[in-house]
């Protein structure tokens, strides 16, 4: 099964980037792929993944597993979905933190800790200092997800992929913690790829938006472009079945059908079956990815 079939895309020194589609499309495999922790028996199969910074452009898949570790953490690095899956049960926060630096940066475990208590601050971890001596346990979601961000930014890296970061948090929590990741983006001047299903939260805070069906992406273009003209079915119909406080709906707009099993992919366009607007060629030939001005991309053969 191809979990992400010929995914292509660009994330920008300083821009917040958001990879948008339903679960099971592949966004958190996308990200998986780009940090070369694509769990087994999954594996690259094929393509390449640069990281370019300026001086220096290199392909991460060439590179071997040693040489990855120096990039992990140091020049990019991810915030997982579930925060108590990715911390330590068994360490406390201040090491946890400050382990980044030991690594990368080479200071001893005694100024990491002091340095860890200072990231947490920047984080706005409250009372950063005692929490700084707890372990995962002792703190909330809210907490405990700060805590990875903390861990996440300690080497300031170029770029930063957050993974449904708001998903297990209440919608207060949310708003704080979505507006702490677009603060640190605007601080640290880094590159920052957010994924989520959450339109909402794209609309909010991100630049740039790509959406993602059944392992491929089907469209990309500003924020502002896309909400305001999607091009794609798939985008329009995404779109419409959001809820707004601003309007009044009777009936809620849905996707027909269901999402195509990766284990046999549709041949042509992988929408094609759901789409109101399928045409023959749909069917049995992939459509390419279509400039449509502005620096919009789309794969629809509507626009061919």
């Amino acid at each position: 099964m191809r979990a992400v079939d010929g995914v292509n895309l660009a994330v920008q020194k300083g821009e917040l980037a958001g990879l948008v589609g339903e679960s099971g499309c592949g966004k958190t495999m996308t990200a998986f792929s780009v940090m070369r922790l694509v769990p087994p028996p999954g594996r690259i199969v094929g393509g390449e993944v640069w990281l370019d910074l300026g001086e220096e452009r290199t392909d991460l898949t060439k590179l071997s597993e040693a040489e990855m570790r120096k990039i992990r953490g140091a020049v990019i690095s991810m915030v997982f979905q579930d925060p108590m899956t990715y911390l330590n049960p068994v360490m406390k926060i201040s090491d946890q933190v400050g382990e980044n630096l030991v690594l990368h940066q080479g200071i001893n475990r005694n100024e990491a800790r002091k340095r860890a208590i200072e990231i947490l601050e920047n984080v706005r971890m409250p009372s950063a200092a005692t929490v700084a001596r707890y372990y995962p346990h002792q703190l909330s979601g809210g907490m405990r997800q700060r805590a990875l961000i903390a861990m996440a930014i300690s080497c300031n890296p170029e770029l930063l992929i957050a993974d449904e970061p708001t998903t297990a948090l209440d919608v207060t929590v949310q708003a704080q913690v979505l507006q702490l990741i677009k603060t640190i983006k605007q601080d640290l001047g880094m590159a920052l790829m957010l994924i989520t299903h959450d339109l909402g939260i794209v609309a909010d805070i991100c630049d740039r938006v790509f959406v993602m069906y059944a392992g491929r992406i089907v469209e990309e273009g500003s924020v502002y472009d896309i909400y305001r003209e999607p091009k794609h079915p798939y985008t329009v119909a995404l779109l419409k079945s959001t809820l707004s406080i601003d309007e009044f709906k009777e009936t809620l707009v849905t996707v027909e059908g269901s999402v195509p099993d990766l284990t046999s992919p549709p041949e042509g366009c992988r929408f094609h079956p759901r789409c109101p607007f399928m045409m023959d060629k749909c069917r049995t030939m992939e459509p390419p990815s279509i400039e449509a001005g502005d620096g919009r991309k789309v794969s629809c053969w509507l626009y061919a």
